[in-house]
């Protein structure tokens, strides 16, 4: 079935992004906060594929609603949840789509326009746990909006500069911002948008593509997320960071063994495509994102897969994909939501029936198809909104901290 419908992940060109950067410049506040040593973990083994029944501790699926009346998602590039409610940032649209966790539609963030009250993009949206609001962080021009969970606009603050992301935890709001080849920044404000400290990051590693002005990053996810702690990492790097009020710690240091990407590597002169095209071959991990943990797990993307450490065995396993047992096929992609125990998949409807036909083909005397998974095939357009896949990250013995 993978080779059928293309979809091994070594044979995947991953997307290069390119973000325009911003000159920045130093002031004699900025400081280089990064406490403590992270703690050590090995790669023990990579395997072809985890088996979401063997791993997490629940999964379900969510087709959600398409009606010819409001827009159809394009692209979802964040999710966020408050209660029963989803908030799915599409950036390519400019909105914030607002669902039910059934998949029943609510409404939408459309306030696209110059005035007040109004954007012309979004660069990223977060949840305020404490408030029960979301917000979104605008780069056009530069303001952090704050509506109810409903939707309705409350108040903007506006800021100086430019971030690609940032996440709110209590009084708090984080805010990286890309900075000049090898320097980044994280920025610290509290509630609403007052500033706190500027902090830059010590030299991360840095790969020359030829792209004057422009910094390139060979993967697809988010750099900051918040589950169990606040998460944070740089391209290029085998480190995860966790923030606080307090600064940036080294939260793990990662040996990726035959998969550590040399540092012998970054010095050579040249393209983007074909560093790319060594890294897939001798499968570098060159991009760490999307890291969610719990209490007991610490769940991470890289562009060869995704890995799972155990905290208890302090074992580190990586996967080249999740494998979807109804439909016996699956993907390495995942976004994190902003709690310490879902990840989401997103599936586009042609690719879920794709999956179904060859199952179905295959089962021609099986008559054991999961039915929820067949009422969806038996219901779906080609032309509908995505399919979430929802798992949960498993405790073990069952057991949830408080």
């Amino acid at each position: 079935i993978y080779k059928n419908l293309n979809i091994s992940l070594m044979n995947v060109r991953l997307i290069i992004i390119q973000f325009v950067l911003i000159a920045c410049t130093s002031c004699s506040s900025d400081k280089t906060l990064i406490k403590g040593c992270g703690i050590p973990i090995v790669l023990n083994e990579i395997k072809t594929s985890l088996v979401d029944t063997a791993f997490f501790q629940a999964s379900s699926i969510i087709p959600l609603e398409s009606n010819d009346n409001f827009s159809l998602i394009r692209s979802i590039d964040r999710i966020c949840v408050i209660d029963d409610t989803f908030y799915m940032l599409d950036r390519s649209l400019g909105k914030v789509f607002m669902y039910s966790t059934s998949g029943k539609y609510l409404g939408q963030i459309n306030d696209i326009g110059s005035g007040p009250g109004e954007y012309i993009q979004i660069s990223d949206i977060t949840v305020d746990q404490k408030r029960k609001n979301i917000v979104l962080l605008c780069d056009r021009p530069y303001k952090v909006m704050y509506y109810t969970n409903a939707g309705k606009l409350m108040k903007e603050v506006s800021y100086s500069d430019y971030y690609s992301e940032f996440i709110v935890n209590g009084d708090s709001i984080y805010c990286y911002k890309v900075g000049l080849k090898d320097v980044d920044y994280i920025l610290t404000y509290t509630y609403p948008m007052d500033f706190l400290r500027k902090e830059a990051l010590h030299e991360r590693p840095y790969f020359d593509s030829g792209s004057s002005g422009n910094f390139t990053s060979f993967d697809v996810g988010n750099r900051l997320t918040i589950s169990d702690a606040v998460y944070f990492t740089r391209p290029l790097e085998s480190c995860i960071y966790s923030i606080d009020r307090n600064g940036i710690y080294e939260k793990y240091v990662i040996d990726f063994k035959e998969h550590h990407l040399p540092k012998s590597l970054l010095e050579k002169n040249m393209s983007a495509e074909d560093f790319l095209n060594i890294c897939d071959e001798n499968k570098y991990v060159c991009s760490i994102t999307n890291v969610v943990g719990n209490r007991d797990y610490l769940l991470f993307k890289t562009n060869i897969g995704l890995f799972i450490y155990d905290k208890q065995l302090k074992r580190l396993e990586g996967y080249y994909f999740i494998l979807n047992s109804p439909l016996r096929g699956g993907s390495p992609n995942y976004l994190p939501v902003n709690n310490a125990s879902q990840i989401i998949q997103i599936m586009q409807p042609m690719q879920f029936k794709q999956y179904m036909d060859i199952k179905k083909e295959r089962n021609k005397t099986d008559d054991k198809l999961n039915p929820v998974y067949e009422n969806i095939y038996q219901n779906l357009h080609d032309e509908d909104n995505p399919i979430l896949i929802i798992y949960e990250l498993p405790y073990k013995n069952n057991i949830i901290e408080e």
